[in-house]
């Protein structure tokens, strides 16, 4: 992580002021801002700041260059990585291998990733999908079987071969509705 100071410039006719703000001025100002007014150098720098605050705010931007995805995909916070999960550059983007490593970090990104495996589409999601299908927290599983697209033979195999009966039994709920 880099020491970024972030500055506000303000113009008054010929006079000019600039005062450093701080990371939460930075990160409130960040979710202001139209994605499109953000440039790919400057949303690369952001994503190394050191505030974890300041890096989930640009980990939410839909136009995220592919050095900054893969930086925050492995970062520390959960914060940012869920964010991440739900930009659109990133969902195209991200390899099958990073969201594999990001649904064995934690349950919580891991059900953020059943519930929209289908977003993902650059990636191969087989190797995902038998992840989540066995990912020894049941609220993931849950997450995937209510997940929209999930295929039948996906909820057939969680229906018969689950080791939790509510998950069991919201697989065949939701095989018995289609």
């Amino acid at each position: 992580m880099n020491g970024i100071v972030a500055q506000l410039t303000l113009t008054l006719g010929e006079k000019v002021e600039t005062i450093n703000i701080g990371s939460e001025a930075l990160a409130n100002a960040i979710s202001g801002l139209p994605d499109e007014v953000l440039s790919e150098e400057i949303l690369a720098l952001l994503a190394s700041h050191q505030s974890a605050e300041v890096r989930s705010r640009i980990a939410g931007k839909d136009n995220l260059p592919e050095d900054a995805i893969r930086m925050l995909a492995k970062d520390s916070s959960r914060n940012v990585v869920y964010a991440l999960l739900n930009s659109s550059s990133a969902r195209s983007m991200l390899s099958a291998q990073e969201l594999l490593a990001i649904c064995k970090k934690d349950p919580e990104l891991a059900g953020s990733v059943a519930g929209n495996l289908e977003d993902f589409s650059g990636v191969d999601t087989d190797a995902v999908l038998e992840l989540l299908e066995h990912h020894p927290d049941p609220d993931v599983r849950l997450r995937l079987i209510s997940s929209y697209n999930i295929q039948k033979r996906t909820l057939q195999r969680i229906a018969n071969n689950d080791p939790d009966e509510e998950v069991k039994a919201r697989a065949r709920n939701t095989l018995a509705n289609r």
